[in-house]
Formats: C-alpha cells, sequence, structure tokens
C-alpha cells in the first residue's frame, strides 16, 4: 500500500498545475511601455496578473482597448462615465478601467465598471506590508511578483458579472495611473490582454465537490449536459471530493477509519462560536461513505456516475439517508454490477482506501480554495461556472474540436437546458401556478358579480314587487273609501 501511494504521489507530482496563461502588454505609447518595462528586473513587457474568480473570461480570446483609471479611483460607489474625448473614435466601446482594491469587494467593484460600459477591469494592488511587534514596515517588492498569486474572490453575487477582471502589481499600477492623470503626456495608453488556453488532443477535467452543495448539483448537473453535447471529442472527466485527515484524533463522529478520511460536519451551524453537538442528526462519515460510493460507481465506468448524479441531485438531500437513498438508485440502474460495487465499497471502507487517499494527495497538489471548482487540463477554471462559459472553455481547449464544438454559437446551449435541478422547473412552475391562480380569480370574481348582480337584481325585484303591490292596496282602499263616502 505505501509503494501504491508513493507511485501516485510521483504520478501528480508529474503534472503542471498552473492558470490560464495571459498575456498582458502595452501597446503604446512607447514612454510608458518603457517605463513598465523598466520596473521588471527581467525587462519583460509582459506584465504578470491574476484573473478574477468571477464574471466571463474570454478564453482563447484577445481585448484591445484603452486604459482609463476610475472616477472614483476606489471604484466602490457609482463610477463616472468616461467622456467620448477619452477615447479613440474607432474604439469607442472597448476599454479597461483601472481600479484600486480596498474598502468594498472586488465584484462589487467590477459590477459598478460593467454598468459604464468597462470592458475588462484591471485591479490595481495594494502596497505589502509587513507587521511586526505592531509596526507596519514596507516590504519593496518586484512590482510583478506576486500579482499572479493574489484570489480574486467572489462575494457571491459574481454571477451577475459578464466582463473579465484582473489584478496587476501595485508599482506598475502606480506607474500607469500617473502617466494617465498627467495631462502632459501624450497619446492614450493602449492596452492588449489576451487569454491564452493551451491546447491539447485530449483534454482532462475535473469537477471539485463538496457534499452535500446545491451548487455542485447545479454544476454537475450544467456539464453533464455539455458532456453528452460535444461528448464525439477526447474529453476525460474526474470528480474530486472535498475530505481532510485528522490523524491525531483516533475516535471522531465525522471520520473513518480512525480519522484518515474525515468531511465536515453538514449540521454544523454557520454562526460563529456555536460548535455542534453530538446530538446533530448527519456526521460526516455520512459523506465520506457516500464519496466512496460515488468513488466506486465511477470507476465501474464514468457514464453510470453521471446517470446516478442526475438522480441523487433530486433525491438524496439528506446526509443521515445517504446510504438508503443510494441504494435505491443504483438498484434502478441497469448497468451498475451491484456485487462489484459493494465489493468496492467494502475494500475502501475497512481498510486504508486508495480512492480516498488519490482524493486527498489531489487536493494537496492542485490546493483548490473555492468548491465547488473546475480544472481543465490542470488549470484553475477562472470566471463564473455558467453553461456558456464551461462550454467554451473545454471547446476552446480542444486541438482539434469536433462536432458540435466547431458551430458553437453564444445562443447555443439552451438556458432552459441548464436549469438548476428543482429550481428552474419550480421558476417555471411557479409563474404557471400564477397564471392559473390569477385567471382563476377572475373567473371567481366574474361568478361573485354575476351571482351579485342577480342577487341585487332579484331583490330589487322582490322590493318593488312589494312596493307596487303595496301602492296598489292603498289605491284600491281609497278608491273604496271614496265609494263609500259617496253612497
Amino acid at each position: 500500500m505505501y509503494i501504491h501511494n508513493l507511485l501516485i504521489i510521483i504520478l501528480l507530482t508529474t503534472y503542471q498545475i498552473s492558470q490560464v496563461q495571459a498575456n498582458l502588454i502595452i501597446l503604446g505609447p512607447q514612454e510608458i511601455k518603457k517605463e513598465i518595462q523598466d520596473l521588471d528586473k527581467d525587462k519583460s513587457e509582459l506584465i504578470q496578473y491574476s484573473i478574477g474568480n468571477f464574471g466571463f473570461v474570454p478564453y482563447g480570446k484577445r481585448i484591445i482597448g484603452e486604459l482609463i483609471v476610475a472616477d472614483p479611483y476606489k471604484g466602490c460607489t457609482e463610477i463616472v462615465k468616461p467622456q467620448t474625448d477619452q477615447l479613440d473614435q474607432t474604439n469607442t466601446s472597448i476599454y479597461f478601467l483601472l481600479i484600486e482594491r480596498g474598502e468594498c469587494s472586488f465584484v462589487t467593484k467590477a459590477y459598478n465598471a460593467q454598468l459604464i460600459g468597462a470592458s475588462v477591469v484591471i485591479f490595481v494592488k495594494k502596497k505589502n506590508y509587513l507587521f511586526y511587534k505592531k509596526i507596519k514596515i514596507k516590504v519593496d517588492d518586484n512590482p510583478n511578483e506576486n500579482a499572479s498569486k493574489v484570489l480574486i474572490g467572489d462575494d457571491g453575487m459574481g454571477e451577475q458579472i459578464q466582463i473579465p477582471s484582473i489584478i496587476i502589481g501595485y508599482k506598475v499600477g502606480k506607474a500607469l495611473k500617473k502617466w494617465l492623470e498627467n495631462k502632459q503626456n501624450q497619446g492614450k495608453v493602449q492596452l492588449s490582454i489576451e487569454f491564452v488556453e493551451q491546447k491539447f488532443e485530449q483534454t482532462n477535467y475535473k469537477i471539485w465537490i463538496s457534499l452535500p452543495s446545491k451548487y455542485a448539483n447545479r454544476l454537475i448537473y450544467q456539464t453533464s449536459k455539455i458532456q453528452k453535447k460535444i461528448g464525439e471529442n477526447k474529453l476525460f472527466f474526474e470528480p474530486v471530493y472535498q475530505i481532510f485527515s485528522l490523524l491525531e484524533q483516533e475516535q471522531n463522529e465525522n471520520c473513518i477509519q480512525k480519522g484518515k478520511f474525515c468531511a465536515k460536519d453538514p449540521d454544523l451551524p454557520t454562526e460563529k462560536g456555536k460548535i455542534p453537538t453530538s446530538s446533530t442528526i448527519a456526521t460526516g462519515a455520512d459523506i465520506v461513505n457516500e464519496v466512496i460510493r460515488q468513488l466506486c460507481i465511477f470507476q465501474q465506468e464514468s457514464s453510470l456516475w453521471w446517470d446516478y448524479w442526475r438522480n441523487f441531485a433530486i433525491q438524496c438531500n439528506k446526509p443521515q439517508l445517504y446510504k438508503e437513498c443510494s441504494y435505491q438508485i443504483t438498484m434502478t440502474m441497469e448497468n451498475v454490477n451491484v456485487e462489484v460495487l459493494e465489493q468496492c465499497v467494502k475494500a475502501n471502507s475497512e481498510s486504508n482506501s486508495p480512492l480516498l487517499s488519490k482524493q486527498l494527495l489531489l487536493q494537496e497538489q492542485f490546493k483548490i480554495r473555492g468548491w465547488p471548482s473546475l480544472t481543465i487540463n490542470n488549470q484553475i477554471y477562472r470566471g463564473n461556472i455558467i453553461p456558456d462559459n464551461i462550454f467554451e472553455a473545454l471547446c476552446n481547449s480542444i486541438q482539434k474540436p469536433e462536432g458540435n464544438c466547431l458551430t458553437y454559437t453564444q445562443d447555443f446551449i439552451g438556458k432552459n437546458d441548464f436549469d438548476d435541478i428543482g429550481s428552474g422547473n419550480q421558476r417555471m412552475s411557479i409563474w404557471v401556478i400564477l397564471l392559473i391562480t390569477f385567471i382563476g380569480l377572475i373567473a371567481v370574481f366574474a361568478l361573485l358579480g354575476f351571482f351579485y348582480r342577480k342577487f341585487i337584481k332579484k331583490e330589487m325585484s322582490q322590493e318593488m314587487n312589494q312596493q307596487v303591490n303595496q301602492m296598489v292596496s292603498q289605491y284600491i282602499a281609497f278608491y273604496e273609501s271614496r265609494g263609500k263616502n259617496g253612497e
């Protein structure tokens, strides 16, 4: 077993884990281009940066435009739309917006930039400081260094961003801002950015899954549809699950095999300061055991895994019932070898699990920060994880795309095909219910109006008849009394 794990480590370390390659250069003027090159110790014209983990990333595309400083520079409030004289007449709709990091989320800044028509947002990294005994010490580092390592996180609202965001080093950003604000400088700063994605004869991609998660359900459901649409291409998929080890704890309800393989307690309260008690219904061990079952199904056949997950996402929403729910699903699947599945589950539950060991090694190698996530050819996917973006990224990664990858358009994937399980159809059902309810209310009010009018009419008729009869009776009585007086 030790040799087996060692071989896995050697195999994994041969992979180069990287982010999307990208080239950001200054096209002109030459003065600012040279100034930025002089800042770099290697005198490179390439400006290093990190791509935002939200928004639309146009993989395989190049964007050329003018650079403009945001007003206000922080970009946390409404940004003033650039005047037309700040833009070239031939390139009015394409420009980069320079925004300083800090005071609000990256997503807020990007959203404000998107509202005024910016094509790309460039965040400027702040100065680097260290604190020693509460004393702030400035760190004078390479301006390009660490910029590519900054994580531009999503605050939960990133799906509304449809433009790419990047972050550059502090000194580069400061030099660009200073040049742009100096009215004596001639010429507008033109940038070119290319989102390069390496192409391979076959594409290997991984989905990083955390159970239970409605976001993982949506991602897997969407990707399964994409897999079907471009399945004629050489696509190889592998699931990776969020587990960890607590070897120092021999007994833990969130672990199996004496703390070797663990998962987060699904009942863990979100409020800080609260510690879960033993009275919780589900445990992390329930999650780990489900991970084993899913990996064993995947080991039989990847297509079975997709079929299993489509059912699992709909039917199994209680971790404490995963085992029973999983059994019901596998019993209805024709091509699952139940005997082999049970043997695989037993082998990975009672002894040192090779399947779970590989999962831990993959996590150590990739160091994924956000779950769920997607990696394509060992590159961490950046941008909104939505159908169109995933489709385009997978197709662009293939050296010789075939079939639907060749006929791809932005509207190729219908949004209705990728509605979140239980939510897209639910939204449609809600609208149908509201419409039926509205029509029903109109019908009810119409009927009530009809019967009310009929009732009022009847009441009025009866009242009029009574009044007429009363008047007739009075008239007859008056006539008879008059006759008697005449006698």
